[in-house]
């Protein structure tokens, strides 16, 4: 049985055909071949190139962004204590100030350490919100 011949498209033909003839022509001499095959290499390593610089380009805006956000954190942190320092600052008032009335209710007293630390604990009991000891 005979194998069957395939049937070309004339489009197809009309496309081959001239690749054919060029390629004719440039294995008629090695120079020629030669040439197109650096052009071809040229062509490769330029589009290579632009890739690279492309993704480099991504690379640097996302370098850029990474550093955009570090510096919103920073400064976040920055605020964050600097409002840490001053409820710091307002806690330490108000225990200095609980200490100073519990020192100035043992001064009077003759049991200075119980009624120093029953001033705290009936200050602490006041509404301070932690527990007492």
């Amino acid at each position: 049985m005979p194998f069957p011949t395939l049937a070309v498209p004339s489009i197809l033909k009309a496309i081959l055909a001239p690749l054919a003839s060029l390629w004719r022509w440039l294995t008629d001499e090695p120079v020629r071949l030669a040439f197109a095959v650096l052009l071809l290499l040229c062509g490769v390593l330029c589009w290579r190139l632009a890739s690279v610089d492309g993704d480099r380009d991504k690379w640097r805006d996302r370098a850029r962004a990474y550093e955009a956000a570090s510096k919103v954190v920073k400064d976040a942190d920055v605020k964050a204590d600097a409002v840490a320092l001053d409820v710091a600052a307002d806690k330490k008032g108000s225990i200095d100030a609980q200490n100073q009335s519990a020192r100035d209710a043992a001064r009077d007293s003759d049991d200075k350490l119980r009624a120093g630390l029953e001033r705290l604990r009936s200050q602490g009991a006041g509404g301070s919100g932690s527990p007492t000891r």
